[in-house]
């Protein structure tokens, strides 16, 4: 989840990264941070399109305008992988098979020494089942 940059004031970003359709109603969000000193965190959210206003016929949201409620799916820094990096892609994998389906998450290097690319694969369990 993001933090504070180190020292306070320094450059950050937060944002979502990648969008996935789950279902007809469902979508998983993938929303990175990246402050300076701290480093990136990562954390996977689905909402349920049908609680959220319908915002079609407006020119822009005015300040404070409800949104469809997230729901915490996973926060990658409790899934104890050792680095995370530039996460902006998430895809359905194969059917395992015991039947649910995989979900991989990518992150690419942007062509830096100090960045790297990154496939992590996870069994996915809808909230629904």
């Amino acid at each position: 989840m993001p933090r504070s940059s180190l020292p306070p004031g320094a450059p950050a970003d937060n944002g979502i990264s990648e969008i996935l359709m789950v279902d007809e109603y469902h979508l998983l969000l993938l929303e990175r941070a990246y402050m300076t000193g701290v480093g990136v965190s990562l954390a996977l959210y689905r909402i349920d399109t049908r609680q959220a206003p319908d915002v079609l016929n407006l020119g822009t949201l005015p300040r404070g305008a409800p949104v469809a409620p997230k729901t915490l799916v996973a926060d990658f820094a409790s899934l104890g992988i050792s680095r995370l990096d530039n996460s902006e892609c998430l895809c359905w994998g194969p059917t395992l098979s015991n039947g649910r389906r995989s979900l991989v998450v990518l992150s690419d290097d942007n062509f830096s020494p100090i960045q790297i690319t990154q496939f992590l694969a996870f069994e996915y369990q809808d909230a629904s089942q």
